[in-house]
């Protein structure tokens, strides 16, 4: 999960910022791996056949997961999970509290950018615990209006970024207790859910990328989420 140094195809060198959490167990997350077959046991090869959910550990939203009609995983265009990114500092904001749209309008955010929205969250609660969900900041409607409004094309979260995420499974929620989901995937909106050491580029403007897996007409995918500087 560190900062590994490499070079270009020029020469030039870059750094290489992973930002995913690592599949593994987690209170929240299920995920499974089988053996298929092991060299170990005779046969010519090792493969593992892993089970996860489209929305567990870093993931991309596509609006079908929360949008009636919205396109699935496989009508989005691909260079909607990578581009120039902006990663907003919102490390001020405490527990439980919200995140207006008067927290963004001085961010320097650009039509086109990726917000990448940092509340240093993993370094107040460990996000494999209950409590990181249980006192997540969270955006409230004005913020994700916000967001939508100025253009941008993706937005990535270091939290929770819905107040009510805190409360699933609980059946009685709708769309409308989702701001950011129902704003921002309603308007075509890429997010990128549950980034992982974010707040060692807080305030950057960096290369990010979030590619998911082809998946087909689905509502989303696990990605690696990564940040290259030069």
């Amino acid at each position: 999960m560190g900062i590994d140094d490499h070079c270009d195809s020029l020469g030039g060198a870059i750094e290489i910022v992973d930002l995913s959490l690592p599949v593994a167990a987690h209170w929240r997350f299920q995920s499974a791996f089988e053996p298929i077959s092991r060299m170990a046991d005779g046969d010519h090869s090792n493969a593992t056949r892993v089970t996860v959910g489209t929305h567990a550990y870093t993931h991309v939203d596509a609006p079908s997961h929360m949008i009636p009609g919205g396109d699935t995983l496989d009508l989005v265009p691909l260079d909607r999970f990578f581009g120039e990114a902006l990663v907003v500092d919102l490390r001020h904001k405490g527990d439980s509290e919200a995140i207006g749209a008067a927290d963004l309008e001085e961010s320097g955010l650009r039509p086109g950018d990726i917000a990448l929205l940092c509340s240093g969250l993993e370094l107040r609660h460990d996000i494999r615990d209950r409590s990181f969900w249980e006192h997540s900041p969270y955006l409230d409607r004005s913020a994700a209006v916000w967001l939508r409004e100025v253009g941008v094309k993706a937005t990535g979260y270091d939290f929770p970024q819905d107040e009510v995420i805190r409360r699933l499974p609980d059946r009685e929620l709708v769309l409308a207790d989702f701001p950011a989901h129902e704003e921002l995937l309603g308007a075509g909106i890429i997010q990128v859910e549950y980034l992982y050491g974010l707040h060692r580029l807080a305030g950057q403007r960096v290369a990010f990328y979030a590619v998911p897996l082809s998946l087909g007409a689905i509502d989303g995918s696990p990605c690696r989420a990564f940040a290259v500087l030069r």
